[in-house]
């Protein structure tokens, strides 16, 4: 078992701010651009409570996921985390959720890259098919070049996303009117345990950077300090946004297109275009980024031995271009038929199967001795990884009975999958 990596023959070529970058555009798409209006419309000015929450429970899962990263550099994640710790069957129960629900998600922000184009070129839904296969292929040939290429891709259009964003934060604040932030709760705290809920997911993704370690220099060093400085870096523009919406946009409560609008207000038409232009490349990022980790997440399965080695296949420039090729047709076929939309519901149980183990397995790890000690280590204890868990039941709880069904269901059909295939396999992984 590699549960180090030293059996992997990727190259390390991402460096730290790559890592970083992976840290930032996992989570920010397109979400933020349309959150403020939504939480407005439930709690008006006091959303910024749900926004604090939620950024405060989204810190202890990537606490949790900055020590277990901590003591490994080796491709997986939550998956190799699981399997040292919790065992085979586990394992690859969180890996096959992770290629999943990501193979689900990549296919719909494919489209969604398309539907973002719509307000800048109407006529773009008529070539949808041509426009998803040319993202898709644009993306995939890079990774195959290698992740160094791939890697070079997320970071620019990280660092271009966030431009558009910070120049919104940074001129919006000059115009903001604090009269607008009163009265705070117009509408009461009812709604602030759903509220925050949503908050929550608008910070999640971080999880995949993790994946990609054996390509990373220096994983267990930089990896930790990539999450947390990641996870601030969000926090920060995120609290701008929503106080530049709140202090700007009259109208915020349900609004369409907040930060679109907030721009107007004091950026005229042009600010909205900008704005609209950052809603694009936003999505661009987060594509490129679905495309350098998806991949991995089959590969990892193949090299621990729970898929057959077939998939882990790395061909001469050390790239698992079979994960890839397999991840991109089938993101692809997904995205054509749009029959992601009935997957999607398998989202919210697909995370939390990588949250809870991860939270366990900081727990566990921590008794076994033979396992590298970690660089990074949470304080006070058990406290963290315990309350961590305890977000994730509520999570559950907020969960509708459909889309935990549907969750369930997906997890069970991996597990048949993988039992069927259970056999011993050659030791060695073809290409490496």
């Amino acid at each position: 078992m590699s549960e180090h990596g030293s059996q992997e023959s990727l190259r390390r070529h991402l460096r730290f701010f790559d890592v970083y970058a992976l840290s930032v555009g996992s989570v920010i798409g397109t979400g933020i651009f349309f959150l403020p209006g939504k939480a407005a419309l439930a709690m008006g000015p006091a959303a910024v409570f749900a926004l604090l929450i939620g950024a405060f429970l989204a810190g202890l899962l990537v606490l949790c996921y900055a020590e277990a990263s901590s003591r490994f550099q080796g491709t997986g994640g939550a998956m190799r985390y699981a399997q040292v710790a919790l065992g085979d069957v586990v394992a690859f129960e969180v890996g096959w959720a992770t290629w999943i629900a990501r193979v689900v998600s990549w296919a719909a922000l494919l489209n969604v890259f398309v539907t973002a184009l719509l307000p800048l070129w109407p006529e773009a839904d008529g070539h949808r098919i041509a426009l998803t296969v040319a993202l898709a292929a644009a993306l995939t040939i890079p990774n195959l070049r290698g992740v160094q290429m791939g890697g070079r891709v997320n970071t620019i259009l990280t660092v271009l996303k966030l431009i558009p964003l910070i120049a919104f934060v940074g001129i919006g604040l000059l115009h903001v009117d604090a009269a607008r932030f009163t009265p705070l709760a117009p509408m009461g705290y009812d709604a602030l345990g759903a509220t925050a809920v949503m908050m929550l997911y608008a910070y999640v993704g971080f999880e995949g950077a993790v994946i990609p370690a054996a390509e990373m220099r220096d994983p267990r060093r930089k990896l930790p300090l990539a999450l947390l400085l990641g996870m601030g870096t969000i926090f920060v523009v995120y609290a701008g946004i929503w106080t530049v919406c709140t202090g700007t946009l009259p109208g915020l409560a349900g609004a369409e297109n907040p930060v679109g609008e907030s721009a107007a207000t004091f950026l005229g038409p042009v600010g909205a275009t900008i704005i609209q232009v950052g809603i694009i490349v936003s999505v661009l990022g987060i594509n490129a980024f679905m495309a350098l980790v998806t991949p991995r997440a089959l590969y990892a399965l193949s090299i621990e031995r729970l898929l057959p080695a077939w998939f882990g296949a790395v061909d001469a420039r050390r790239v698992p271009a079979r994960a890839i090729w397999i991840t991109s047709v089938a993101v692809v076929a997904l995205s054509l038929t749009r029959s992601f939309e009935q997957l999607a519901v398998i989202s919210v149980v697909a995370r939390l199967a990588q949250y809870i183990p991860t939270c366990f397995a900081v727990l566990r790890m921590r008794r076994m001795p033979d396992l590298p000690s970690p660089t990074f280590r949470m304080p006070f204890g058990p406290v963290i990884p315990l309350t961590a868990v305890g977000v994730c039941g509520w999570l559950l709880s907020e969960t509708s009975l459909d889309r935990l069904a549907w969750g369930a269901a997906a997890v069970g059909a991996g597990l048949v999958f993988h039992l069927a295939w259970r056999r011993p396999w050659s030791a060695d992984v073809p290409g490496t």
